[in-house]
């Protein structure tokens, strides 16, 4: 069982800034002991503590139940009361999720430190999220991991824009085109079968899942004001303006090429 940590004269930062959503943990004197008194009230098995680098009482790390794993990071976080945990591996290992009980992420903490894969952590604790991602791209069905994509990016930018109130998330306005931008390209069958990609809120098609990405046709950028700009690959000099996301995306789907039809499983170099 994990043992307690001294925590006198030390800074609670995000739990005590917010102190009104995480009155158990101040009152426990941080993040691990809180999780601490849950695990012993629930009879679990915590595992080991991994000192965290800057001693914040806002996280706790957890040291991999074997040698070849990651450790396990829960963090709180501002705004709301929200507790997330990442195991910080990579493919179908990867395990995340947020929630605002502390008890269903001791539950999944101690499935996670007695081996459990994600699916048992889920399992133990609904709150955790299955590397869907990874799956499907294990499949090596390239309209799986395409269509994956798709639903995680977009899930992931309406998330931003329909964030707690006090998020002050740079440039709200085209989060919020992004938004919309999303629903009218999955909405045309042909860019719906490249893989989607986003970067400083743009938004562009690769024809392969893996990175290098490689842009095809063109890349759209909404604007603050709820305006689009189209600019056409590979000059980006030349550009078109349009008021509203499905002008931009017929726009794009002008310029696609026409011997590129969908994305391929991998880098270009393996197609």
């Amino acid at each position: 069982m994990l043992g307690m940590e001294q925590t006198a004269g030390r800074h609670l930062s995000v739990v005590d800034a917010h102190h009104e959503f995480y009155e158990d943990v101040v009152a426990a004197g941080g993040l691990l002991p809180a999780l601490l008194q849950v695990g012993a009230d629930l009879g679990l098995d915590l595992g080991t503590p991994v000192p965290v680098p800057d001693g914040s009482l806002d996280e706790v790390w957890l040291r991999a139940p074997t040698p070849s794993r990651a450790d396990l990071v829960v963090s709180a976080h501002g705004f709301e009361r929200c507790f997330s945990l990442d195991n910080r591996e990579s493919g179908i290992a990867h395990a995340r999720g947020r929630t605002p009980d502390l008890t269903a992420v001791a539950r999944a903490v101690a499935a996670w430190c007695a081996g459990a894969d994600p699916r048992r952590m889920k399992a133990a604790a609904a709150f955790i999220e299955l590397p869907a991602m990874a799956e499907a791209l294990a499949t090596g069905s390239v309209e799986l991991a395409v269509e994956e994509n798709w639903q995680r990016r977009r899930g992931n930018w309406q998330r931003r824009r329909d964030g707690a109130p006090g998020e002050k998330w740079r440039r709200r306005g085209a989060i919020t085109g992004l938004c919309a931008l999303f629903d009218a390209a999955y909405a045309e069958p042909r860019l719906r079968r490249f893989y989607a990609v986003t970067s400083h809120f743009n938004l562009w098609f690769s024809r392969c899942t893996d990175f290098p990405f490689d842009c095809v046709g063109a890349v759209i950028e909404p604007h603050d004001d709820g305006s689009y700009r189209v600019w056409r690959r590979p000059n980006r000099d030349a550009h078109d303006e349009f008021d509203n996301p499905r002008a931009a995306v017929a726009r794009a789907v002008e310029l696609l090429p026409p011997d590129c039809d969908g994305a391929v499983l991998g880098t270009l170099s393996d197609a």
